[in-house]
């Protein structure tokens, strides 16, 4: 019987007493990088241990703390072990004031801080790098910075990391499919297509690497479905990772997908995930590699509220494989395309996505502003998003996806502005499309019901539209910044005031948080 399962067979002894074994044998362990020695207990901050040697050969129980000393340095892996228990999680924190304890893989470790199958954890007030000295990814190695894996197990539950630092992970760019660069496809299955991204990964092998990722792997020949439930990754900051920021998914066996339509019945996703108040920079065209902000997949149940996220690649917040998904109150700013990526948006509703909602978003100066993939099948709402000055808002959903846009503020001032398109069935209402392009175009196919229209040569069909100034604030003079999105409120006198159609189940709260009214609202994304 190996060390955790003794600890753990101790304590079910120990409850069948009616003892509370949690408080009683939890214990505090102290790292110093500087004042430490690996030959003390490791149990108060004068005999504390000095590198992560004892951490990661120690199985830790509920309730214990693992303490690393404010200003301290650590090189190689953390990779405790253990298990908590509900109310008793196992903590890692930082004792002392000062600066956050760093903690550097420098590329030799494919995870700066590891858990596998350790339920009940929380990870807080780290500095967390994975960088190999002077190198971008100029390989194919698969680094991240936090890595938490999950592996025939069954259900690994509270894993929250919180008030972080993540950044200069050099991992590998892998996709699913083939890459596209500068207008030329690269192809040939695990080929490198330039240094550090190759093509053609599959499903589970891609898109692994960066800041934080959680992933349910299995090397087992009948695998046990496993899946997180109770993630959040909250108040951290994180900066040039690639591939990506943060990102949730799942690589094993055929549960991870939806392979049989929205009601799979072996799809078997982590639930009830919570990614908030984070800030993301992936660094624009000045770092090639870092790619996606938020990538979020094989979910049901997941929350993406009040962060921003500027410099992407491919997309700031992506959904791919996610069930009754909400992304609410997030700045997603200045994607670009990076690493091959043929997208570069602020917000995706990618593959197999269904019951998402897209509310009270401020998407600016993306190559794209929301794209609605949604292949094979899905269905979303977007509404009281503000967006400025993408290089289109896409809409490329399958012929069975269903999409409700309405109540939304779109300004553009760039060149070609394609305001829409559309698959499926597609519902505008109550939206402002305000440009300065007269050639702007809408796609045909799409149903349109009292939008405002102002700058456009070309309209949409749209029996009760607006076809006059809105009269905003001061349009195209948004920032960065959710203060700077006030220069789409509407001023006294608009045109678009009380002039939009009731829409059922509108939500509670405007992009500004002003209660919508109890009559006929206003047109855009602000109702006061």
């Amino acid at each position: 019987m190996n060390a955790y399962r003794v600890v753990v067979a101790f304590r079910a002894g120990l409850c069948l007493l009616g003892i509370a074994a949690t408080n009683l044998e939890a214990a505090t362990y102290y790292i110093d990088s500087d004042g430490g020695n690996d030959g003390n207990p490791g149990t108060s901050e004068m005999a504390a241990w000095q590198s992560f040697q004892n951490v990661n050969g120690h199985a830790f129980a509920p309730g214990d703390q693992i303490l690393l000393k404010a200003g301290s340095h650590f090189t190689g892996q953390f990779a405790p072990k253990g298990a908590g228990s509900e109310g008793s999680p196992i903590v890692v924190d930082q004792y002392g004031s000062g600066a956050l304890p760093v903690l550097e893989g420098n590329g030799a470790v494919s995870d700066t801080v590891l858990l596998e199958n350790s339920p009940y954890w929380e990870i807080n007030h780290l500095d967390v790098s994975n960088k190999a000295p002077g190198q971008s990814p100029g390989n194919l190695v698969d680094l991240r910075g936090i890595g938490i894996f999950g592996r025939d197990f069954g259900t690994i539950k509270h894993i929250y990391i919180k008030n972080c630092e993540v950044h200069d992970v050099t991992g590998k760019v892998g996709w699913i499919g083939g890459v596209v660069d500068g207008g030329e496809a690269w192809h040939g299955p695990g080929s490198p297509v330039k240094p550090g991204v190759n093509g053609n990964n599959g499903w589970f092998g891609s898109k692994n690497t960066g800041g934080i990722v959680f992933n349910i792997v299995s090397s087992a020949d009948l695998p046990v479905k496993t899946n997180f439930d109770d993630i959040q990754v909250d108040g951290c900051k994180l900066k040039n990772n690639s591939y990506g920021a943060i990102t949730i998914k799942s690589s094993a066996a055929s549960w991870s997908v939806r392979k049989a339509g929205p009601n799979d019945p072996d799809w078997n996703p982590n639930t009830n995930v919570k990614i908030t108040n984070n800030q993301i920079d992936q660094g624009g065209p000045e770092n090639p590699y870092a790619v996606d902000g938020i990538y979020m997949t094989c979910t049901r149940d997941g929350l993406v509220e009040n962060n921003s996220v500027t410099g992407a690649g491919a997309c700031g917040i992506e959904l791919y494989w996610v069930d009754k998904g909400t992304v609410r109150h997030n700045e997603a700013a200045n994607s670009v395309k990076k690493g091959g990526s043929v997208d570069f948006c602020g917000i995706d509703a990618d593959t197999g996505t269904t019951h998402i909602l897209f509310e009270g978003n401020y998407v600016h100066g993306n190559g794209q502003g929301i794209i609605f993939y949604e292949a094979k099948f899905g269905d979303a709402v977007a509404r009281y998003n503000v967006l400025q000055n993408n290089g289109e808002i896409e809409l490329r959903p399958c012929a069975n996806a269903t999409l409700n846009i309405y109540n939304n503020t779109v300004y553009s001032s760039r060149p070609k502005t394609q305001m829409t398109t559309a698959k499926g069935k597609t519902t505008y209402r109550n939206n402002i499309f305000y440009t300065t392009q007269s050639d702007a175009t809408f796609a045909a196919g799409a149903i349109y019901d009292h939008n405002c229209y102002f700058g456009m040569a070309k309209k949409p069909g749209d029996a009760g539209m607006v076809d006059k100034d809105p009269m905003l604030a001061d349009p195209g003079k948004g920032a960065d910044g959710f203060d700077s999105a006030n220069a789409y409120k509407l001023q006294d006198g608009s045109p678009c005031k009380g002039a939009g159609v009731t829409v059922p189940d509108a939500g509670t709260t405007d992009f500004y948080g002003n209660p919508l009214p109890a009559g006929a609202p206003n047109i855009g994304a602000a109702q006061n």
